[in-house]
């Protein structure tokens, strides 16, 4: 008896497995090579790859897959996909490539302040990770941790 539980228990496992690595629920837009999926109504993940292969489970730069339902409508027209949400509206150029300024914008909606957004904005308000890590190396190259006297 043990070991039909010990079976089910795996089954079971398995089954949630494939779903989180199929979740597809808030994709609001997928083709060959280009994918957007809603993770709120303020922040979309925009993939587009070359040989057609997403990501499906988890990795280091998105470590949660499932995400709750998100509200978003999706038009198609003329060509160009037109994804709004209540905080922003994406649009995008059907199989026009990799993402450019020419085929991709994000206008906000609701929000202040607003904004416009393409590929190859500025982004001024980047923090570009950390200023300094914790262990005190940048890459392979000590630079010191502030307890070394290595600023002196």
């Amino acid at each position: 008896m043990r070991t039909i539980w010990i079976l089910l228990l795996c089954i079971c496992s398995g089954i949630k497995m494939l779903a989180q690595d199929n979740n597809t629920s808030n994709v609001a837009y997928q083709d060959e090579h280009t994918r957007f999926t809603i993770i709120s109504d303020g922040t979309i993940r925009m993939e587009w790859q070359k040989d057609g292969r997403f990501v499906n489970s988890p990795s280091f730069a998105a470590v949660e897959r499932n995400y709750a339902p998100a509200e978003f409508q999706v038009h198609d027209s003329d060509g160009w996909i037109e994804i709004t949400t209540s905080k922003f509206t994406l649009k995008y150029k059907k199989d026009s490539g990799k993402f450019t300024a020419s085929n991709l914008t994000i206008d906000s909606k609701n929000i202040t302040p607003s904004f416009h957004w393409k590929p190859g904005d500025t982004n001024a308000g980047n923090l570009k990770g950390t200023f300094r890590t914790l262990d005190g190396y940048d890459g392979d190259i000590f630079v010191g941790n502030g307890n070394d006297n290595s600023n002196e």
